[in-house]
């Protein structure tokens, strides 16, 4: 009787353990992505500032932007990609 007993406390611990980390794991997640995530909008928010401000012909400054941390490419009304690095060819997105 008593080994049972102690086997249902220990089953029983075991899945609450089991069931309070899943969800704190998944929110942990969320919250790590959320963080890139606003990192990211960022750095766009910060080059597309920098790239409002530049001159005409300032080919130095544009080529420092597009070589900044992560890769930004510049496409032309009909999908070409004048400058940048990746990727190779504008994609449209599909909702």
């Amino acid at each position: 009787m008593r080994r049972r007993v102690m086997l249902a406390v220990l089953l029983t611990t075991t899945l609450a353990v089991i069931a309070f980390f899943v969800p704190a794991s998944v929110a942990i997640h969320n919250a790590q992505k959320r963080g890139e995530l606003l990192e990211l909008e960022r750095e766009a928010f910060i080059a597309a500032g920098r790239l409002a401000n530049l001159q005409v012909n300032d080919t130095q400054e544009l080529r420092s932007i597009l070589d900044a941390r992560h890769p930004i490419s510049l496409y032309s009304i009909n999908s070409r990609r004048p400058c940048g690095k990746f990727p190779g060819k504008q994609t449209e997105r599909k909702n």
